[in-house]
């Protein structure tokens, strides 16, 4: 890397220096045996991009193509990133400041959770300890920041200015990393600024696979001293080990009156409607005509605002989990899957050629069930114990889990399902290729 090369702070560049730092990626083998990791280049922009917006619906089996080519073009700081992702939002992007100059903790929160699940933290190879090198020289080679720029870098969510950034040796890695990413985000210049520093970084190599050449950080000419921010609990006295539940709370610790109230208020609006979608095939039954309408309305009209946010870190997540399934769900509900049955009112599956069918059983049904059965298992976060305050839940949470597991055994298993579709015909569904064996040429 030449010294008069600009070096330029921005979304990719911050992209490509946090996949130098994952966890350790599974071997060819495993990956050939059909096994993932979660740490895909894709899947670490998602994460990280959530950190912008923690309701962000997740993309759809069939955008996963577009979205790994956004991918690329983001990394490669050849733009923002596609409409998926909010970096090019400008909404998005002023929600974004705002929560971190003003709902700190929750923003903290978020990028913690991002960083417990693909930073490779306190490993013997320090890649942490690398990646806020890397960044801290970054900013300084970076001549568009002036002295004077301020970095929400600070533990207490305070921002510090670059110069003496520079100088700080004991340095948080949550927050240090939510500072740079919420610069990076928003500065001004836009993505493609970085694009003369990614090619410096990582060479093309004629078509193959660019990889990662650079050594920003060895020559800081500084020792950094890095620590972790962790939940601070006020009853716990110096020095008393914590443990923890499974939900990574301390045990015993109860959850805010406040808390306690919103997450009343959240199971009063979407327990029917996840119930609902466990133990609705929508490949094969009548679905509501306004489950979608009721699933957006109950998300813009209040879900989706800060001021319904839980406090508690592992209820915001479910919360957020909930919300971004259900979106999900909302683009099987449209007419490419689903059509009017004029004797009921209600909608139901499209099969009325080898396209829609072809369509039913490739996209709406596995994506269904794969929908289903993560609302299910969410239910059961929701509701952890079934004996306790079940008086409003009908059917009770283990009845709700068995119907969807057998309704999914259903749809497994070869079957066959006579439907009367505009009261005049009757269609036979089931495994698409039997219905239709004798009938393709």
């Amino acid at each position: 890397m030449k010294i008069n090369e600009k070096q330029r702070l921005c979304g990719g560049t911050f992209f490509t220096l946090i996949l130098q730092a994952r966890k350790p990626r599974m071997g060819v083998r495993e990956h050939y045996m059909g096994n993932t990791d979660g740490l895909s280049e894709p899947e670490t922009l998602i994460a990280l991009a959530k950190v912008i917006v923690p309701d962000m619906q997740e993309p759809l089996e069939s955008m996963m193509k577009t979205i790994k080519g956004n991918v690329f073009d983001y990394k490669t700081c050849k733009n923002a990133g596609g409409t998926y992702f909010p970096f090019g939002d400008a909404d998005a992007r002023t929600a974004f400041d705002t929560r971190v100059k003003t709902e700190y903790r929750t923003a903290l929160a978020d990028m913690s959770e991002f960083v417990d699940g693909f930073i490779d933290v306190g490993g013997s190879t320090k890649k942490d300890e690398r990646l806020v090198r890397a960044l801290v020289e970054l900013i300084n080679l970076d001549d568009s920041i002036v002295d004077g720029q301020l970095f929400y870098v600070s533990k207490d969510g305070t921002a510090i200015s670059k110069s003496d950034l520079l100088v700080v040796t004991d340095i948080c890695l949550q927050p240090f990393l939510l500072g740079v990413w919420h610069f990076a985000v928003l500065r001004n210049d836009g993505n493609t600024i970085g694009k003369e520093t990614y090619d410096a970084w990582c060479p093309a190599q004629g078509g193959g696979q660019r990889r990662y050449t650079a050594t920003l950080g060895d020559n800081l000419g500084k020792t950094i001293q890095l620590s972790y921010h962790t939940v601070p609990n006020p009853d716990v006295s110096a020095g008393e080990v914590l443990e923890l539940d499974e939900d990574g709370r301390v045990q015993g610790e109860k959850v805010s009156s406040k808390d306690t109230e919103l997450l009343s208020e959240f199971k009063s609006d979407y327990t029917s409607i996840i119930e609902y979608c466990i133990n609705t095939d929508f490949s094969a039954e009548l679905v509501d005509i306004n489950l979608s309408d009721k699933i957006a309305s109950m998300y813009n009209d209040k879900w989706r605002f800060r001021s319904r946010d839980f406090a508690d870190a592992h209820l915001r997540k479910l919360k957020n989990n909930i919300l971004a399934t259900l979106n999900e769900l909302t683009a099987y509900l449209s007419d490419r899957y689903l059509r009017l049955h004029e004797g009921s009112g209600q909608l139901i599956f499209r099969n009325q050629s080898w396209e829609e069918g072809d369509r039913l059983r490739e996209e709406l049904r596995p994506n269904t069930i794969r929908i289903r059965e993560k609302l299910r298992d969410l239910y059961l976060e929701l509701y952890p114990d079934p004996d306790a305050d079940n008086e409003t839940v009908e059917p009770e949470v283990e009845q709700v889990a068995s119907q969807a597991q057998v309704l999914q055994q259903n749809v497994n298993n070869p079957f066959v399902f006579n439907f009367t579709q505009n009261g005049n015909s009757n269609t036979q569904i089931g495994h698409i290729e039997n219905y239709y064996g004798n009938k393709k040429e």
